[in-house]
């Protein structure tokens, strides 16, 4: 090292050490965060699936009501019923729905009838049962000119062990239960 007056000392050499990890370490980092991974990842799936049940709950919950509010307002029965591409009604509802103002009151969605709105699942494996109070599976509902549903119902969203359920009371009243 050089001292500045010309002469170099040598008696400030020091080894160096080199830094960083030993492959030892590594190992037992990596080992570490496989057990956390296998430890958390059904946690997370079991987040995601109930998330995503819950979703579509809240999503059906609000199409209730919208379709009640359509109904009221354009004073005619509002049909919501299973649709899996929204022109139609079928009878999965895990695929969509779709309301429309039932004009001709057929009971049937027809070409020049408004659409209220449409829903469609993007997700596999998703399940929804619509069943009225007695358990009979319902493959749509109407609600009158005063909001007032067909029948009282309860709503199911199953995705993997997670769901989420929505109620519709006799009265057009939409409350989500988890």
């Amino acid at each position: 090292m050089y001292t500045g007056n010309g002469s170099v000392n040598t008696m400030s050499r020091t080894r160096c050490r080199a830094s960083g990890f030993t492959m030892i370490e590594i190992m037992i980092v990596v080992a570490i965060a496989g057990i956390l991974a296998t430890v958390a990842f059904p946690s997370y799936i079991a987040l995601v699936d109930n998330n995503k049940a819950g979703s579509v709950a809240d999503e059906l919950s609000q199409s209730l009501f919208l379709a009640r509010s359509a109904a009221i307002k354009a004073g005619a029965p509002v049909i919501m019923c299973a649709s899996s591409n929204g022109e139609s009604c079928s009878d999965q509802w895990a695929d969509g729905w779709v309301a429309f103002v039932d004009e001709d009151r057929n009971g049937s969605m027809d070409a020049q009838e408004i659409t209220v709105l449409t829903s469609s699942s993007d997700s596999a494996a998703l399940q929804v049962s619509v069943e009225n109070t007695a358990g009979a599976s319902l493959e749509s509902v109407q609600f009158n000119y005063r909001g007032a549903p067909s029948a009282a119902l309860l709503a199911t969203v199953t995705k993997g062990e997670s769901s989420s359920s929505v109620s519709l009371s006799a009265f057009g009243k939409p409350r989500r239960h988890d």
